[in-house]
């Protein structure tokens, strides 16, 4: 846990920094869809973001971190029969989309993840830590200048061979897709 703690706080002081001085001025001084947020998601397990946007026309990019932490996480099958726990999973991707409206914004996103696995199958423990491609889509919807809600399906298809803390683990199939709920402040 200490150790997505340290890398969350590395991420914000990135995200920050990549921020300008009037990104942090009051949201009446600037377009609410750039500059820094962070927020909340909830749908299979609980985690915290947080990203830096900016707009270009109608187009918006950014880059976005998230933690996801705690028993339950996600779960997935390692194999037919096997079911595993996502202890904790850390992603860092980009998000590229359009305004569909003034206050809903469509997007793509596609990025890295590392996930950490526990399981039991048949009588072995094992723990094991797995990297892979991560890319989804969602719609993000302002409320206020700040305050927005979101909407994420995202995929995650971890390497197929790993080698863990406990030895090799062979994954046929550890990829998995959650539907996610979010809401998020912008400052």
């Amino acid at each position: 846990m200490r150790c997505i703690m340290q890398h969350a706080a590395i991420f914000a002081v990135a995200a920050v920094g990549l921020s300008s001085n009037s990104d942090l001025a009051w949201a009446g001084d600037r377009d609410p869809w750039s500059g820094t947020y962070f927020g909340v998601t909830g749908g299979a397990g609980y985690g915290v973001f947080l990203g830096n946007n900016q707009k270009l026309g109608n187009f918006v990019i950014g880059i976005e971190g998230e933690a996801k932490s705690g028993s339950g996480a996600q779960s997935l099958y390692i194999q037919k029969s096997d079911l595993a726990d996502v202890n904790w999973a850390l992603s860092a991707r980009a998000r590229f989309g359009v305004l569909a409206m003034p206050s809903l914004f469509v997007y793509g996103l596609a990025g890295i993840s590392a996930v950490d696995v526990i399981g039991s199958p048949g009588s072995n423990w094992y723990r094991e830590t797995v990297a892979g491609l991560q890319v989804g889509v969602g719609a993000e919807f302002k409320l206020l200048d700040q305050v927005s809600l979101r909407v994420d399906y995202v995929y995650t298809d971890p390497a197929s061979n790993v080698v863990g803390t406990t030895g090799s683990l062979n994954v046929p199939d550890p990829a998995v897709g959650v539907l996610q709920f979010g809401i998020s402040y912008r400052f």
